[in-house]
């Protein structure tokens, strides 16, 4: 078999999901002919697939040093660059193969998203729309300049391109969750719920739409739904706001000792974070339970010396302590 022969064969397993497979194939393609550019690109794909991004970066500067035109490497470099959190290098590449191929959508697509993660949703959106104009019928890009468009505050703008997205059946959850949250921004709780429900079935193991569908849960006054959304995300990903949301609707449904376990819990996962002691104090300053209240409000000055909540707090205390 030729080099050729073998870069085929690698194609052809890669298809096939047979990734150890493929693997092999390329590396025996580029043994036999170390001097063509795409055997690099295609196993930096590979690499990037199991994790090896420095042999991903590695497999792409090798194939543009072969040939300085080839963009699907730049595109796949970008790729590699992203993953380290190297975010200007990517938008470099990015650059150039806008340069070289300038009706190519995926390129820009691809720089929309990095432009995202820059939270540069002006610069995001211009590339969707550009990616839309090559490609008309992706609802991929539609969600995408959907999220851009959100961040803009354009909400007539994200509400459209939200539903011509749901509209092409797309199969993932950023554009129920882009519509799910101008829903609930305009009030539309049930909607809003209906949204967030179905991006839970996209995605079940991600935490973030129950949180949303909390939010909107507890705005239609179902408290014990919220929890129970609270609760699933919470066992998906714990988080700070997590944990402090379903305290506060512990908290105001008089389950104070859950309350305060949820706060301390949200304080052991980011001790640098004032919300968890100044949501205890409160806690405890509603229980009358003074000294430790005190206690809380000192650390959250410790954090923020001016927070007017916790001045607010520590006037009150103080008062109560000193009223005859």
């Amino acid at each position: 078999m030729t080099a050729q022969d073998y870069h085929k064969l690698s194609q052809q397993k890669r298809i096939a999901n047979d990734l150890p497979g493929a693997r092999e194939a390329i590396d025996k393609a580029i043994a036999m002919d170390a001097s063509v550019d795409q055997p690099y690109v295609d196993r930096s794909m590979l690499e990037t697939l199991s994790g090896d991004i420095a042999g991903a970066l590695a497999d792409c500067n090798q194939a543009i040093a072969l040939n300085p035109r080839n963009v699907e490497a730049y595109l796949k470099r970008a790729e590699a660059l992203r993953r380290l959190g190297t975010l200007e290098g990517a938008m470099d590449d990015l650059n150039t193969a806008a340069h070289l191929e300038p009706n190519n959508p995926t390129v820009f697509a691809t720089r929309g998203q990095i432009f995202l993660l820059a939270a540069n949703d002006a610069s995001a959106a211009a590339d969707f729309t550009t990616a839309l104009r090559l490609y008309p019928d992706d609802a991929h890009l539609y969600a995408a300049r959907a999220l851009a468009r959100a961040g803009l505050h354009d909400s007539v703008g994200a509400f459209s391109d939200a539903n011509q997205a749901i509209n092409r059946k797309i199969q993932e959850p950023e554009a129920y969750l882009v519509r799910g949250a101008l829903r609930f921004e305009a009030r539309e709780f049930d909607n809003a719920i209906a949204d967030f429900s179905e991006a839970i079935r996209l995605n079940p193991k991600r935490a973030y739409p129950y949180l949303q569908r909390a939010e909107a849960k507890r705005a239609r006054q179902d408290y014990g739904g919220a929890v129970a959304d609270y609760d699933e995300a919470l066992r998906l990903e714990p988080s700070v706001a997590a944990y402090l949301a379903r305290g506060y609707e512990r908290q105001r449904a008089g389950d104070h000792p859950g309350a305060r376990s949820d706060y301390l819990q949200a304080q052991l996962l980011d001790p640098k974070d004032y919300r968890p002691l100044l949501a205890a104090a409160q806690l405890l300053t509603q229980l009358k339970q003074y000294t430790e209240a005190s206690a809380k409000i000192a650390n959250v000055l410790e954090l923020r010396p001016n927070d007017p909540e916790a001045l607010r707090l520590r006037a009150q205390i103080a008062d109560a302590m000193h009223r005859p």
